[in-house]
């Protein structure tokens, strides 16, 4: 029960006891006029409670959504799921990429600096492979010297033929994890055309690729696996911190990075990193 008091105007009318105001009633009781809430008010809120009957209530008592409303917003995040789809997986393929070309051109740079600051040979050397759902994947190793020299020189063979046998060895060492770049593989030099990624100085030359041996350069055993793998590809930095993919210098080497969107190549997200023969420095160019 709500109390107030009437006009002045109001209260002067003799003829006044009850009068209906909207969802209040006026009432005189000696002398002192009152707001009373009318009958039609406790109608119209008991409607409002009936109609609320289905909906969800929280701790609070208080009403909340309706289960149409509920429905509807479940419809439409389902639609805007359904949409969004392929942005998604785009997303995710983008990552991916960002993600090998970051740990690759890092990879690198800390085989440089390794091979400067300890004065030895360093290598990086690279295992490509199939996965089981058939997309492709490159493991990395980083291999050092442990006496600063090159086991190559001792047979007078070049390293880029040579076979250095199992690591680690009596003087090699595993310098860091071997990591797995899963949905990637590499091209030779030239593979990923100015065309294809604007802003790539051209070359000319596949002699500018990472360095292949069929025969292998090392054989590593790599997590879970039961046997050694071979791997047949490799970049060589000195103790001066060039990078070399053959006996003699090199003016630049390609890694040509060739992302996957699930098993087919995603001609999006290509990208080459490009090291400088006598400095070592790693440049990344993509999309």
């Amino acid at each position: 029960m709500c109390l107030g008091l009437c006009p002045k105007w109001l209260k002067k009318a003799p003829w006044v006891n009850v009068l209906t105001c909207g969802f209040f009633d006026l009432k005189t009781y000696t002398g002192v006029t009152y707001f009373v809430p009318s009958i039609r008010d406790y109608y119209v809120r008991s409607l409002k409670r009936s109609i609320r009957t289905t909906s969800f209530k929280d701790g609070t008592g208080e009403a909340g959504f309706s289960l149409v409303e509920l429905l509807v917003v479940i419809a439409i995040v389902a639609l805007i799921a359904v949409a969004g789809g392929p942005a998604i997986s785009t997303l995710a393929s983008s990552g991916n990429a960002n993600q090998s070309i970051s740990q690759l051109s890092g990879i690198l740079e800390e085989a440089r600096e390794y091979a400067v600051a300890q004065n030895t040979y360093v290598w990086v050397t690279f295992y490509a492979a199939t996965a089981s759902n058939g997309s492709k994947q490159v493991s990395v190793a980083v291999i050092a010297s442990l006496d600063g020299t090159d086991p190559a020189d001792a047979i007078a063979t070049p390293w880029q033929q040579n076979y250095y046998g199992n690591v680690p060895s009596s003087n090699l060492a595993l310098v860091n994890k071997i990591i797995t770049l899963k949905q990637l593989s590499l091209d030779s030099a030239g593979a990923l055309k100015p065309s294809n990624l604007p802003g790539v100085p051209a070359v000319a030359d596949p002699a500018n690729s990472i360095a292949t041996y069929n025969n292998g350069f090392f054989s590593i055993q790599l997590p879970g696996t039961s046997a050694p793998a071979t791997f047949t590809q490799a970049i060589e930095f000195t103790p001066s911190g060039q990078a070399r993919n053959s006996a003699s210098p090199v003016d630049v080497i390609d890694v040509d990075m060739q992302p996957q969107k699930g098993t087919v190549n995603d001609s999006k997200n290509i990208a080459v990193l490009r090291l400088n023969g006598l400095t070592g420095e790693t440049a990344v160019y993509r999309q």
